[in-house]
């Protein structure tokens, strides 16, 4: 098991056994968060956070080693179950998701994204594809992208709806979930007179 602990304005990347036991600090930070292991136990990566503005992806042995620079990315990445692709949103402009062979760090495919601050996305189990969101007003709606193909097919629209996150099931044939539904509330002025205000003085 892996994650980050905050020690006053240090951030690292710990890993510790699945009861709690023998925590052992993997990278020195300053900061360095979002970590993720690979399913064969044999990768760790994390968001390089020196400076915010500029997030650089790494990649270390899980068992202790030295960390490679992957790519300059934004906040989101995600892992191919499989272990064979990287994605990554790329911090220029325009906005799109790449592909990188996890091996050479090498970009495979790019894709086109809409320019959505609510953006999410999540490789499939069987690496063939690429979840995201778009959000339209106050719906948000989910896209499959085919890694083999240019036009993504919208799966779902979610009415008023926020997804904070979501991510494939094992078997990969479901999507888990987790949306909000934002509230709006109506503040209803009058004209007041100078006697009815409130005075400070």
């Amino acid at each position: 098991m892996a994650g980050s602990t905050v020690n006053l304005d240090r951030f690292r990347v710990y890993k510790m056994s699945l009861d709690g036991s023998v925590p052992t600090h993997l990278t020195q930070g300053p900061r360095d968060v979002e970590a993720r292991c690979t399913a064969d136990g044999t990768w760790l990566f994390y968001l390089e956070a020196q400076d915010f503005g500029a997030l650089v992806l790494m990649r270390q042995p899980l068992r202790g080693g030295p960390a490679q620079k992957v790519s300059a990315s934004r906040e989101l990445y995600d892992l191919s179950p499989d272990g064979k692709f990287i994605a990554i949103v790329p911090p220029e402009p325009p906005l799109r998701l790449e592909i990188l062979s996890m091996d050479s760090f090498q970009k495979i495919k790019s894709f086109t994204l809409p320019n959505d601050n609510a953006l999410r996305f999540s490789l499939s189990v069987d690496g063939k594809s690429s979840f995201y969101t778009t959000k339209i007003g106050t719906d948000t709606t989910i896209w499959r992208q085919p890694l083999t193909a240019t036009t993504p097919v919208r799966m779902a629209t979610l009415a008023g709806r926020d997804v904070d996150w979501f991510d494939p099931s094992p078997d990969g044939k479901k999507l888990g979930l987790i949306i909000k539904t934002p509230t709006s509330e109506v503040v209803l002025l009058h004209e007041c007179s100078d006697d009815s205000l409130l005075r400070l003085s």
